[in-house]
């Protein structure tokens, strides 16, 4: 081969290295055939995007797992909806609940019903029956005012028949509004100032009423000044061994009488019923503890926990009663005066020795005592009350009995 003849083919080598690079022989399916195997195994272009980045869909969902909205409280609302994402009484839509303080439904408003409108610290869904009267709630009826001021849909009830007794002797308000007393009457305890009333207490020597002016007046002994009432306008009033205490309009309460046992430091109210037993108090307070203040003897100033409405004592010992009918009693037991028998009862009455209330069934119910005062006559009854030894009751029919001791003629009822 010559010299030209070889540097013409190196010229015809170039040129077909520069027709066919390297690597680029073979047609693109030939090789997606030789480097991915058959087509059945191999990936589209689409595979390929899915195999390197995950699909968007994929991506999406991972994202809401790791920052999507919170539901702290479990309420079934994310916090971007919930406007307290902590409390779950509160989401869109929710029941308002009486709190007083919380908008539970989330539409900016706390619930009228859940607003104090006169300023009596009660709101119409913790029980007021008209809140735009301060003086509508509790357990303190104001008679003759034509109001429902305790709220439990009756007007002026306790207003007209009603009995209390002393040690030994009783005092009841008659069907016109006067009081008339029987029994022991040595201290001019059974002989009650005239005009119309319409609440009396008894201590032991000593009675006080409310007139229906709602003003207080005392009488029997006053050694101690039990009997020198303050005035203003009160609607409760309870006599006890020595002292005397009432509640004013407010439930705000005052002491005054014998102070040996400090039973006159009566704690700041507003209290709904009171009642004084030996030289101790107890009250219901608007919340339904039960507060005391006074003598300690046997346990009298540990009263149980829990909430009540009412409330009785006389001696050493004191009873309340719950609004399911359930009754509790504590202090001096010698007798079984605190053994309440299982009930559902609307009234109770502490004796000094004995205790009785009345069932649902107007049936009177009595414990302890040894004198025959926890016998009561099986007829039906709306009020009972009970002293030293003796118990008293107003029968449905306005006519009262009394039995157990009759020592001072304190059972001999007049009329």
């Amino acid at each position: 081969m010559t010299y030209s003849t070889r540097w013409l083919l190196c010229i015809a080598l170039l040129g077909a290295l520069v027709a066919y690079p390297l690597g680029c022989t073979q047609d693109d399916d030939d090789a997606l055939d030789d480097d991915t195997g058959d087509d059945d195994t191999s990936q589209d272009d689409d595979d390929v995007v899915d195999d390197d980045s995950a699909d968007d869909d994929d991506s999406a969902d991972d994202d809401d797992d790791d920052t999507g909205p919170v539901d702290n409280d479990g309420d079934g609302y994310p916090e971007d909806e919930d406007c307290n994402d902590n409390n779950a009484d509160v989401y869109p839509g929710a029941p308002q609940i009486c709190d007083g303080t919380m908008d539970n439904d989330c539409d900016g408003i706390i619930d009228e019903t859940e607003t104090d409108n006169d300023g009596d610290g009660f709101t119409e869904c913790t029980g007021d029956c008209d809140d735009n009267d301060p003086n509508t709630i509790g357990a303190l009826e104001m008679c003759g005012d034509g109001n429902d001021n305790d709220c439990d849909g009756d007007i002026d009830e306790w207003c007209g028949e009603q009995l209390d007794t002393g040690r030994d002797h009783n005092c009841t308000i008659q069907s016109d509004s006067t009081i008339a007393c029987w029994g022991r009457d040595d201290s001019g305890q059974s002989t009650p100032p005239g005009g119309t009333f319409y609440r009396i207490s008894c201590g032991k020597f000593h009675c006080c009423g409310l007139n229906t002016q709602n003003e207080l007046e005392c009488w029997g002994n006053n050694s101690q000044g039990q009997c020198d009432a303050p005035q203003g306008t009160f609607v409760e009033v309870a006599a006890g061994m020595g002292f005397t205490c009432a509640l004013d309009v407010a439930g705000e309460p005052t002491c005054w009488g014998a102070d040996n046992h400090d039973q006159l430091n009566a704690p700041a109210g507003p209290l709904m019923d009171i009642t004084a037993g030996h030289a101790f108090s107890t009250a219901v307070h608007t919340s339904g503890a039960i507060l005391h203040w006074g003598g300690d003897s046997y346990g009298v100033n540990s009263p149980p926990a829990g909430v009540f409405v009412d409330v009785d004592a006389h001696g050493f010992h004191s009873c309340a009663r719950a609004a399911d009918g359930t009754v509790e009693c504590w202090g001096y037991s010698g007798v079984g005066q605190c053994n309440v028998p299982a009930d559902t009862y609307t009234l109770i009455a502490a004796g000094i020795l004995n205790t009785c209330a009345l069932n649902t069934a107007g049936d009177i119910v009595c414990w302890g005592g040894s004198s025959g005062q926890s016998n009561p006559p099986a007829e039906s009854f709306q009020d009972v009350s009970c002293g030293h030894d003796h118990c008293c009751g107003l029968k449905t029919d306005g006519t009262l009995s009394c039995w157990g001791s009759n020592s001072y003629g304190q059972c001999n009822v007049p009329y």
